[in-house]
Order: structure tokens, then sequence, then C-alpha cells
């Protein structure tokens, strides 16, 4: 039995059912994930993590992370595995190491979601509410029980992130974040393009020094 290999296998006995444990770690991520598909199809069966019965669309979340991690095991550049995602322009715009994560640099600055706009269009930035999007995501995407998520680096992230973003770095940020269309590159100017490079290479700098990244 997959569940029976792993070290922290334990059964408890009841008069109507029988109830198994197992435990996440990372030497045994591949098993868990097996053991996960088996039981999902059995009718009398029900999947708990901490307490929670998760639903048929949790499940499905559940095996999107743990096959995520496995994949990050065989990427060349593991460091950078977590910042890479089809949803953020430039890719490196993320804030936090992970793909379910979508919180930007963009979004913090586009309107108050998350701080205050002063009379001369600074932003003045909440970081309890960055905190709470982020947490909110982690929880929705059942990205909590990633064994690759590093709580620490979001820490270390929200120091980094700087208080009050100016009007002028914002109005970067948000060009440099906007996808260009493919008959902008085909037909823009050599000087807008030149300067959306530039303005991408600016930001880039920028989330490298917030990401902590080389």
């Amino acid at each position: 039995m997959i569940a029976e290999s792993m070290p922290s296998f334990t059964r408890e006995e009841y008069p109507s059912i029988t109830r198994y444990y197992v435990g996440l770690d990372l030497d045994h991520v591949s098993q868990f994930l097996r053991l996960v598909e088996l039981v999902r199809g059995w009718k009398t069966s029900r999947i708990t993590v901490d307490n929670r019965t998760l639903t048929v669309m949790d499940i499905y979340k559940l095996i999107s992370v743990l096959n995520c991690h496995l994949d990050k095991r065989g990427y060349s550049h593991q460091k950078y595995y977590c910042w890479v995602s089809e949803y953020s322009y430039p890719q490196t715009n993320l804030l936090f190491p992970c793909k379910n994560i979508k919180l930007t640099l963009s979004n913090i600055c586009d309107g108050e979601n998350y701080g205050t706009l002063d009379s001369e269009g600074n932003l003045h930035i909440n970081k309890e509410r960055v905190l709470f999007q982020i947490e909110r995501e982690l929880r929705t995407s059942l990205s909590y029980y990633c064994p690759s998520l590093d709580m620490e680096a979001l820490e270390n992230i929200l120091l980094r992130i700087p208080d009050t973003i100016t009007a002028h770095d914002i109005s970067l940020i948000m060009d440099a974040t906007k996808k260009p269309s493919g008959l902008w590159l085909s037909f823009g100017s050599e000087g807008e393009i030149q300067k959306k490079k530039e303005n991408i290479n600016w930001l880039n700098n920028i989330l490298k020094d917030i990401q902590g990244l080389d």
C-alpha cells in the first residue's frame, strides 16, 4: 500500500470507518500525490487537510500545487522557477515566489487597493493589505501546502517593498508592465520601443532588489 510505505502513516479504527493519516514531507511528495490521485476516486473516501474536507475542486488544486513542486525539481534554475508566470509581464513582475500568487508591483500601483494616494499622486503603501491579499491567494489556491513555499521570503519581501512610490515611478511601472500589442511591436517608432525597453530594465532592477534575486 502506498500510504503504508510512508513513515508518517498512521491508522485509526472506528466501528463504522477507518481513518488513515499521512503527513506531507519533502521526501515523499511523489508518493503523497499518487495517494491523492488514487483515493479521490473512491466513493466512500473523504480527503481532509488540517480538519478541512477538500471539495473536488480543492483536490484538483492540491494536485496542481504538488505537481508544480515536482516540476521545480527538474528545472535547471530552481531559484527562479517560482518567479516565472505566464500571468506576469514582464515575468519577473511577480512580488512573491509562487506561480499561484498573481500580485505584482503594477497591481499595487493601480489605484488605492493597497495604499493611499496623496495630493501629488504618490502612493503610500499599506503592507498589511499586501500581506492579506497574498495570504488569501495562498489559501484559495491551496499553495499553503506546497513544500517549496517560503514564508520567510514573504516577510523579507514585505520589508523591502518601499513605503512610498512616487507618482513619477508609478507611471514608469505602469508603462513597463503594459503588454505591447503585436501591432505596436511592428509599427512602434524606434524611440518608443527603446523607451519601453529602458522602462522594463529599470523595473526589473527594482524588482530584483525587492525579490532578493541576483
